[in-house]
């Protein structure tokens, strides 16, 4: 696992420099006298158009060396973050370096000082040992310790005129000294922040997520560990996700489709390993868990699990740590597919629960009657329908073939058909029971459902080779099955 912590490591260094560079640009091009607002303005805005592009550059090279997968910026460019994409967000935090630089050198100006002493407004709290400004302090010592004390008018009336410039000197190193730790601050530190946190983060859960994949894909393993990073500095909801013990088979381990998914929160860097000494079988969720994990925290620890000590009075009064936590329901394993930071997984689950309520269970007519709604249009449902009815023979009618498609909806392992076209998918749930089909597409909607006449690992091949589409198995959501589960109690009653 030190390969990926490294990788990290690397693309922070290098994020740093590229940002260095252009911050070292901006000093020097605030340092020339005269400088105008108008003139700061497009130079900063220069300036910080270079740190997006390396920014996006940056990961778009972590992302291809963590995933081993063609990644480009532009790829990189239409990632979500936080529902957002990540180009937006990026822009957003640039902006937000750029109005305080601008706010402050725009004041400067109408106060008639220099550009380059107005940056020394900017922020304090800095202490940086390198100098690229090459302050020279002509004074000695015991004089410069009593530069706080001078002004401007004081220094007007020293009579020897080398130590009334030495000390103006002095006053102008102060000044260049403090430009260089504050701008630094400004510019450099807030945007080494904003691009660190985006890349750490994404580059990490695009990692993890392939990670989750190849587990779901791996029918031999069962369970998975959670494991706490070493470079973990304080107790948060990591702790919680490595030190539980939610299906009583031992902390951090869980079968492997409830696992959660790390990162659990920016720059998080916790491990999911594989554990083949653990088996799931008869794996229940332990309703105690919480509770017996937060007993052995302190208040403090307790706060900063779940993020404040009034959050800590919500839980104890129902026990349940993620539902009060600031960082609440992670990804699970299970619910990761193919296309792995880009995966959508719940999108096509909730595209087709949201046009549920179309398909009317109150009578066997009613039902055949809205059934064709939940397709992908009535015409494509009669094509399908007559094909199975007429040419193959595998429904009786149309009841049977709403009762055979819920089945499969219903037990069924599932995958997921990625095709070349990042936002096209379509979701594959098969029944082995009946060996049934049903195909829904990205929207929701019922592509196909039908009897499958080979074996499906042939028949995901043959998909594969035609569609052109990476296909892997997935998990299937809860809320899913609880509603196709009432649906197909419904249908049995009639």
């Amino acid at each position: 696992m030190a390969k990926i912590d490294d990788l990290l490591d690397a693309n922070a260094k290098k994020i740093q420099s590229g940002i260095k560079k252009e911050f070292d640009t901006l000093v020097e091009k605030l340092q020339k006298e005269g400088m105008s607002y108008n003139d700061a303005k497009v130079e900063a805005k220069k300036r910080l158009k270079a740190v997006y592009r390396h920014t996006l550059d940056t990961i778009a090279v972590g992302m291809k060396k963590a995933l081993k997968e063609d990644i480009t910026p532009r790829y990189v460019e239409e990632m979500e973050v936080e529902g957002v994409k990540l180009s937006k967000r990026l822009y957003s935090n640039l902006r937000d370096v750029e109005a305080m630089t601008l706010k402050t050198i725009k004041q400067a100006i109408k106060d008639k000082k220099s550009v380059k002493e107005a940056a020394r407004l900017l922020y304090d709290g800095y202490n940086f040992k390198d100098d690229p400004l090459k302050v020279k302090k002509a004074l000695p010592k015991y004089l410069m310790e009593d530069i706080n004390k001078m002004s401007d008018a004081r220094i007007r009336k020293i009579k020897t005129p080398s130590l009334k410039a030495a000390y103006y000197e002095a006053l102008k190193a102060k000044s260049d000294e403090e430009l260089y730790k504050k701008l630094k601050n400004a510019f450099y530190e807030r945007n080494r922040y904003y691009a660190n946190r985006i890349a750490q983060t994404e580059i990490f859960k695009a990692y993890s997520k392939k990670e989750a994949q190849r587990f779901m894909e791996d029918d031999s393993l069962e369970v998975v560990k959670v494991r706490l990073s070493r470079t973990h500095p304080v107790t948060d909801i990591c702790d919680y996700h490595t030190g539980v013990d939610k299906f009583g088979l031992g902390k951090g381990v869980y079968p492997k489709e409830k696992a959660p998914l790390p990162p659990f929160h920016p720059f998080c860097r916790c491990k999911m390993l594989p554990s083949y000494v653990h088996k799931a079988k008869n794996a229940k969720e332990r309703k105690e868990a919480d509770r017996e994990f937060m007993s052995g925290l302190s208040e403090h620890q307790k706060a900063r699990v779940l993020g404040s000590k009034l959050k800590v009075q919500r839980f104890e009064r129902d026990g349940n740590v993620l539902k009060h936590s600031y960082y609440p329901n992670p990804l699970r394993v299970g619910d990761v597919g193919y296309n792995s930071w880009m995966e959508k997984y719940k999108e096509i689950e909730n595209n087709f629960l949201s046009g549920i309520d179309s398909f009317k269970t109150e009578t066997k007519h009613s039902a055949i009657d809205t059934f064709p709604l939940l397709w992908m249009s009535i015409k494509d449902y009669e094509r399908h329908m007559t094909k199975r009815l007429y040419k193959e023979k595998v429904v009786t009618d149309e009841w049977d073939y709403i009762q055979k498609t819920f089945d499969a909806l219903l037990s069924s392992d599932v995958y997921y058909e990625a095709y070349e076209d990042p936002q096209l998918w379509d979701r594959v749930f098969y029944s082995k029971e009946n060996n049934w089909a049903v195909v829904v597409a990205q929207n929701g909607k019922i592509l196909t459902s039908y009897k499958i006449k080979s074996k499906i690992e042939d028949t995901l091949k043959k998909h594969e080779e035609f569609l052109k589409a990476k296909i892997s198995k997935v998990g299937v959501g809860d809320d899913f099955k609880r509603t196709i589960r009432e649906i197909v109690d419904k249908l049995g009653k009639l």
